[in-house]
């Protein structure tokens, strides 16, 4: 019989002793509701976490583990075709090397034992788990090891390859490819054509004028004594008349001349003269980095939310709601 409760009773176990028992089990496996976009199967259904039931059912004796042996074959199995599956390094040994002409005939009894077992697993009413509601996954990884051993005897038999390593087989390489163009044009989410086509330039540090150094300064000092006579407490009481005092308040009380830029319209600073384009670069700059303040208090604010299992089912399923179908 496969239970769930000998995984969450291993990380009990593992979590008040401080002892991990060679394997990869941490809070987010068991938190899978919450972490369906992350890699974290491969993890858990694992020979290790096998052994490591194992251990505490055969040589310590917990009554907690009594009976987990199908749970551990169930987690063997599924790690060794997973090792399958992922082989990334040509020097690997066992279950992780790469298929050759040497091992395809034991990669793909392998396989096809795990297949076989896969499809005598049932369900609590004796109904076989590829015929049941929750079929998707284990459907789809017969389909996987099939394809892998396809795939596997066409090119080491017809291309001439030496060797396959599984992993390149994988999509995360296109999952790679466009994260880098995300973060490269500093997207968040899906990345379209407009997207793909536009370049910037973000190979090179900039250093900051001298002269807005010195507003950002004095906008900061600012900033800090609001927040410091704030009865309501820092960033409680913040609009948009903050937004635009605070620069005013850098133009009426710097008295230093920044931003000397000859122009023919440029008179006296004065902070009523709004044609005046040092007072309006005083005030972009000022306004800038204000909104940069506020947005890593936010930052700052929604990790501590999250982390306190108070976010909601919208930010939850962002990701799979932006994955969905890929």
């Amino acid at each position: 019989m496969i239970k769930w409760s000998y995984v969450d009773e291993l990380h009990k176990l593992q979590s008040t002793t401080n002892f991990h028992l060679c394997n990869k089990l941490r809070g987010a496996h068991l938190d899978y509701p919450k972490n369906k976009m992350n890699a974290l199967a491969a993890q858990m259904l694992s020979s290790p976490m096998a052994t490591a039931i194992d251990f505490l059912r055969d040589d310590l004796s917990l009554q907690q583990f009594e009976g987990s042996e199908g749970t551990c074959k169930f987690l063997r199995w599924f790690g060794h075709l997973f090792d399958i599956c992922n082989s990334s390094n040509f020097t690997a040994k066992g279950f992780k090397s790469p298929i050759t002409s040497y091992n395809l005939h034991n990669k793909c009894r392998t396989m096809r034992e795990g297949m076989e077992y896969i499809q005598s697993i049932t369900d609590a009413s004796g109904r076989p788990i590829t015929m049941g509601k929750r079929k998707t996954g284990f459907v789809g990884f017969l389909m996987t090891l099939q394809s892998t051993q396809k795939v596997a005897e066409r090119l080491l038999a017809c291309k001439g390859y030496k060797f396959v390593l599984t992993y390149r087989l994988s999509q995360d390489h296109l999952e790679t490819l466009f994260s880098r163009i995300r973060r490269k044009g500093e997207y968040e989410r899906e990345s379209n054509f407009s997207h793909l086509t536009k370049r910037r330039d973000n190979d090179g540090l900039r250093h900051p004028h001298r002269d807005v150094v010195t507003v950002v300064t004095k906008s900061d000092q600012a900033l800090r004594h609001v927040l410091c006579t704030d009865e309501k407490g820092p960033l409680r009481s913040v609009n948009n008349k903050t937004i635009t005092d605070i620069p005013v308040h850098v133009i009426e009380t710097y008295d230093g001349d920044v931003f000397d830029i000859d122009h023919p319209n440029d008179t006296e600073s004065h902070i009523e003269n709004e044609d005046s384009h040092k007072v309006q670069l005083i005030k972009f700059v000022s306004s800038l980095f204000y909104r940069l303040v506020l947005h890593h208090h936010g930052k700052l604010y929604t990790e501590r939310y999250i982390q306190n299992d108070a976010c909601t089912m919208r930010h939850r399923l962002n990701k799979t709601v932006l994955f969905l179908n890929q």
